[in-house]
């Protein structure tokens, strides 16, 4: 049964003869302790003692699946606002990378199971991600764009549509004519065509081609407008292409607010560069953040979770002059 009076802990000595330690290790980690309050110093009175306040916390342990080593930004920042919304709500955690490998997801299961974690988060949907839910697993996927199919359940996302539609939105006061757009986001691009379709002569292409495939489509029509809604290479295709086409009149570009997307602005000031509002971009991974941490406690409380999209905040493009202008 636990205290809600303080109880007086061994001393440092006692602690290294009953656990086998070094007074160097035993001193640092009650200093330690001390700092996360988990034990206290009490004034007037000698030795360290229990926090009854932390006698009722439960830490849970949250195991982030990972094929590589590598985590993006976005990552962070979604596991950050998801940290920010356990605190406030008084769920407190320790969080864990645990590496995929080839092995079967029944293996898996198995050494997920054994590792004590009670609740996993994946950035990549997959089917092996399908059969470690089959599997029993309690796992939650979160994604911002760019997987085409995914888990049927525990998902949370980001809203294509929405997206496709406020960028769509955001363009069509300045009612340009032609407009290339480019990006592998099938539903983003399927609605922001529909939107503007009645207004503007729209071609699309997914990003990924090679940089001789730019220029020759760049060379076939004179174009208003680039909406550039890829990542860092796509983006550097076309303003390759770009300077090798040097246009007298060079169309106006749009960039999603990747963090990459604001360096590529500034590198180029021959040609009119509009980053989206960054504010969208983390004001959604916020929203994706503390939407997966209402999942997790849901999760943790034994409960269903369904699958969840993320609707975008207003895109703000701000136009920035350059120096010609």
């Amino acid at each position: 049964m636990r205290s809600r009076h303080p109880v007086r802990l061994p001393t440092d000595r006692e602690l290294t003869e009953t656990l086998g330690l070094s007074r160097v290790t035993v001193r640092r980690a009650v200093s330690e302790l001390c700092r996360g309050c988990y034990i206290l110093k009490i004034p007037g009175k000698q030795g360290i003692y229990t926090n009854p306040a932390m006698a009722e916390i439960t830490l849970h342990s949250i195991g982030i699946l990972r094929s590589s080593n590598y985590i993006h930004n976005r990552e962070l920042s979604i596991l950050g606002a998801m940290g920010e919304e356990l605190m406030r709500r008084k769920c407190f955690y320790s969080m864990n990378f645990f590496m995929l490998h080839d092995a079967s997801a029944a293996t898996l299961a198995r050494e997920l199971r054994s590792s004590g974690l009670d609740c996993m988060i994946s950035f990549e949907p997959s089917p092996l991600v399908e059969s470690l839910l089959d599997q029993g697993i309690p796992l939650l996927t979160v994604e911002h764009f760019g997987y085409p199919e995914r888990v049927s359940r525990n998902f949370f996302g980001t809203d294509e549509a929405a997206a496709g539609r406020a960028a769509a939105q955001a363009v069509a006061h300045r009612q340009f004519r032609n407009i290339l757009y480019c990006g592998s986001y099938p539903e983003m691009r399927r609605v922001f065509q529909e939107t503007l379709s009645g207004s503007a002569w729209i071609d699309c292409i997914d990003g990924t081609e090679k940089p001789d495939v730019f220029l020759q489509i760049l060379k076939r029509k004179k174009y208003d407008a680039v909406i550039g809604m890829m990542r860092e290479i796509g983006i550097r295709k076309l303003y390759d292409a770009l300077h090798e086409l040097n246009p007298a009149v060079p169309p106006e570009i749009y960039l999603y607010p990747w963090p990459e997307s604001e360096l590529f602005r500034e590198g180029n000031p021959a040609f009119p560069t509009v980053v989206f509002d960054t504010a969208f971009f983390q004001g959604q991974l916020k929203k994706l953040g503390q939407a997966l941490a209402d999942g997790v406690i849901r999760l943790l409380a034994g409960e269903t979770v369904s699958g969840t999209l993320i609707n975008p905040i207003h895109f703000n493009p701000k136009r920035r002059r350059t120096a010609e202008q």
